[in-house]
């Protein structure tokens, strides 16, 4: 017989209380380049920026985000409109979002960051990390 007796209980804690994606305390909004751009900001140190996948928002990366904060400045942002970022055009590409990320960092006067991210994230992340390493 196998018994998962207090198993529940170990994975409520695993389960993190801060609403990451809701944030009002670590989340602000950039206007910029026609949209607003959400983002949240968690820990101290060298910038660390969290690009999600398609069709998410930063919220995906809520059991990441507490462990990088504890040794970076994480900057967790939702992508051109998903998320809480919005954004009416019915343009959208790669580029677009790649130069929403550029318009973040500048805007925090943020000259260089590590960059993690999944899927459409990470594609925006190549995308940025290219267009941009050598300015």
């Amino acid at each position: 017989m196998l018994s998962l007796s207090g198993y529940g209980q170990q994975l409520k804690k695993s389960i993190p209380a801060v609403k990451y994606g809701n944030n009002p305390k670590a989340g602000k909004y950039l206007a910029t380049r026609g949209i607003k751009l959400y983002y949240e900001i968690y820990g101290q140190g060298k910038p660390l920026l969290m690009i999600h996948g398609n069709d998410g928002s930063l919220a995906n990366f809520k059991y990441q985000i507490p462990y990088f904060a504890k040794h970076y400045k994480v900057i967790a942002v939702d992508s051109r409109a998903q998320g809480k970022s919005e954004d009416s055009s019915s343009t959208l590409n790669y580029e677009m979002m790649a130069d929403d990320m550029k318009a973040l960092l500048d805007a925090m006067h943020i000259d260089s960051a590590y960059v993690i991210g999944w899927s459409d994230g990470d594609i925006n992340g190549l995308l940025f990390i290219v267009g941009y390493s050598a300015s």
